[in-house]
Formats: C-alpha cells, structure tokens, sequence
C-alpha cells in the first residue's frame, strides 16, 4: 500500500494485520490472507529495519537490566522478525524473555500475549510493568490487570487519547 497516507497506515500498528486488512480495507478473510502473503514478501527484505529506537531507549533498557529488571519483548509481530529487529538494534542482551506470535498465527491480541508472558516468566502481576506505544498495549495491560505507562511518542497522536478514554 505504498500510495496510502502515513496516517492511514499507522492504523495497522498494534492489531494483527489479517484484523487490519478486513476492517480498514473491508477485506475478506480471503483476501486478507492473501495481502498478508504479499506483505511478508516484502518486509524481510524492505521494510523490517524500517525503524528506529526512541531517543534514550537503549540507554534506559541498559540501566534497568544491569539494575536487575526482568524486561519481556512483547509483540504482535511474529517472533521470527521482531528477534532479528531487536538483535539489529543491540537491544538482545537486555531481554529476559520474548513474547509473541509465530509466523502462521492470526492471534495477536495483546492481553493473550500478557497472559503468556506472565505465566512464561513466572510474574507475579503486581510486579509487572507494561511500557507501550499502541493503545493495545495500554488497553491489554488493562485488561489483565498490571499497570502500564504511555510511551506518548505515538500515542499522543490517536483520538482515542486525546479524548482521554484510555487513562481512566
């Protein structure tokens, strides 16, 4: 979808992309699949470092995991890419355990991958912390009861914040 608005894309950060096309593109569960089998085509190769780190990020995982923090990779990316991501940034040494879907599951749902997390790393919810930047970060949190912070970089953008509903 390369002719499409920055805006409009971001809508696909956060939910799986079989959800995004069939909402935001009206797509059948067909020809979801279908986009998606054209979309892993092309991200290994063009769009997988297409990111980058927040200022300061590095150095404040650094400074948590040397102080003894436990800190989750959590993701609704397929594990497969979001591990090359993280070890071409630098970031894998800082991470305890990693979290998320494989390549052929459709179940991206944040609050699931929490549960799993959780129970994978032995967390006790009261000693957890979720730092996101998709409202479906904040909304899983929520949603299995541990407390989270914004990481507003992106989420300040979304109507949903402005209006304040998420930070009841």
């Amino acid at each position: 979808m390369p002719n499409e608005p920055e805006e409009k894309l971001r809508r696909f950060v956060g939910p799986s992309l079989q959800d995004s096309f069939m909402r935001f593109y009206g797509f059948s569960e067909e020809k979801a699949k279908e986009a998606i089998s054209y979309y892993r085509e092309y991200y290994p190769e063009k769009g997988m470092y297409d990111a980058f780190l927040y200022p300061g990020m590095e150095e404040c995982m650094k400074k948590m995991h040397e102080g003894g923090k436990k800190l989750v990779l959590l993701t609704s990316k397929p594990l497969f890419f979001a591990t090359q991501i993280i070890a071409h940034f630098g970031l894998s040494p800082y991470f305890f355990l990693e979290i998320g879907t494989e390549l052929k599951e459709q179940h991206s749902d944040k609050s699931f991958l929490m549960e799993k997390a959780i129970e994978k790393g032995g967390f006790q919810r009261e000693d957890c912390l979720m730092v996101g930047d998709t409202v479906y970060d904040i909304q899983g949190a929520k949603d299995v009861g541990i407390d989270s912070v914004a990481a507003l970089l992106r989420l300040w953008r979304t109507e949903r914040n402005r209006n304040g509903k998420l930070f009841h």
